[in-house]
């Protein structure tokens, strides 16, 4: 059992992230519909779209930057509720990575912690 990610890693969980909910993009919409503006599955795609579209240029080393980045071109292209709750985490996230291009464990908890907190 592996103990560590990578950046690779964050970064292929950034787009399996991003290829499952733009997959479901009509059911997101169908379900924000029955509650508010319906927008959120197009919404998430074109953001999604946006943050695979940057990864390739994101050749940072370290996994907080590639997490600050990528949140940032996602709500760049979807500036929404949607899109800044989702950056927000991103970000958030970043911060007990900073300078890691490894995490372990006790670091991948601080991230979720603190992602979970900045929403």
């Amino acid at each position: 059992m592996r103990e560590t990610l990578s950046r690779a890693d964050v970064e292929a969980a950034l787009r399996k992230q991003a290829e499952d909910l733009t997959a479901k993009a009509d059911e997101l919409r169908q379900l924000d519909a029955a509650i508010g503006g319906g927008e959120l599955g197009v919404t998430g795609a074109i953001g999604f779209q946006a943050l695979c579209g940057a990864l390739p240029r994101l050749e940072e080393p370290d996994i907080s930057t590639l997490l600050s980045r990528a949140g940032m071109a996602f709500n760049r292209k979807a500036a929404s509720t949607f899109g800044a709750l989702y950056a927000t985490r991103l970000m958030r996230a970043a911060r007990p990575a900073k300078g890691r291009d490894v995490i372990g464990p006790a670091e991948f908890a601080a991230m979720l912690l603190a992602a979970a907190e900045g929403v």
